[in-house]
């Protein structure tokens, strides 16, 4: 198969994916068509033996090209991936995100989501850039209540990031994330785990949230087995990677809980930046954080900030 080389997001010398699945869908798609065909002319041949009865030069061909035509047009006109979201299709939820597409399915009523349809750019994209111009170059991010992927997908192109690890454990989020990995061919770059994280493994379930905001959505912890998200510390958790330059946590108020069972990887890989959401149970938050030797480095808003390792 031809391979095509990279683009904006991939090394000059990678093998782009977004090329090569475009080739081979674009291959499938033709094999398809062209047995498609010779099913639709076999039946249109068909009935023309049958029914087709005239003198006229050329006729015989009229209505299989006529039924050729509709086979081969249909399929453009038709949606890639269906009917979703109560009659919309997936592309009328498909926007331009700076130079990134994105599949934002919550585009009316998800916070995040309307800012980055209305700016047609990354929301919060100033405190974006300011943080990855404190990164060392191929920075490792990990992302922790990833959404549906606008911050790390920032991080995996703009951002200059080598590599991304997320963690969305709502099943509705990860999956619109995981779309959004394929819209933009971050297969390489961008690993989500579905699990959600706490100070102990067990089960949390979605405390409140409205279906419509994702970025609403609070967890809380629930008796095992009772819960329907399964739960695991950070530490116990193989990350694959031989450093973290960024840890950012959007947990709305579960912070506490996530970075309680994260202390021996912090401990370990000594990330230089934490980037953190203080919206709720900011005062714990705060206490951990101080107890790891971590200080503020900048406050964004009144309910995120940037933390940084300090020199012991």
């Amino acid at each position: 198969m031809v391979s095509f080389r990279a683009v904006k997001g991939h090394r000059a010398n990678e093998v782009n994916p977004c090329w090569n699945a475009f080739g081979e869908n674009f291959l499938k798609n033709l094999a398809f068509r062209m047995a498609g065909s010779k099913i639709w002319l076999a039946m249109a041949n068909t009935v023309l033996q049958k029914k087709i009865q005239t003198d006229r030069p050329g006729a015989h061909w009229s209505l299989p090209a006529a039924l050729l035509a509709v086979f081969w047009l249909l399929p453009s006109t038709l949606p890639a991936r269906g009917i979703i979201n109560g009659g919309s299709t997936e592309e009328s939820s498909t926007f331009q995100v700076s130079d990134a597409k994105f599949y934002l399915p919550h585009s009316q009523t998800d916070a995040p989501q309307k800012e980055a349809v209305h700016t047609k750019d990354y929301p919060e994209k100033a405190m974006l850039k300011e943080v990855a111009s404190l990164l060392p170059p191929n920075a490792i991010v990990v992302e922790i209540g990833a959404g549906i992927g606008l911050h790390s997908c920032f991080w995996a192109t703009e951002g200059g990031a080598e590599r991304v690890i997320a963690f969305e454990p709502v099943s509705s989020v990860h999956g619109a994330f995981l779309r959004n990995i394929e819209i933009n061919c971050l297969r390489k770059k961008i690993k989500v785990h579905k699990i959600a994280l706490s100070d102990e493994a067990g089960s949390v379930a979605v405390d409140s949230a409205e279906a419509t905001s994702p970025s609403a959505i609070r967890l809380k912890k629930v008796i095992a087995g009772e819960g329907t998200i399964s739960a695991k510390r950070l530490d116990s958790i193989d990350l694959g990677v031989d450093r973290i330059d960024l840890v950012e946590i959007t947990a709305n108020g579960f912070e506490p809980k996530i970075l309680a069972g994260a202390l021996e990887t912090i401990e370990h890989y000594r990330p230089q930046y934490i980037l953190v959401e203080l919206e709720m149970n900011a005062k714990e938050t705060k206490r951990i954080l101080a107890e790891m030797n971590y200080v503020r480095e900048k406050k964004f808003s009144k309910d995120r900030a940037l933390y940084r390792k300090s020199i012991e």
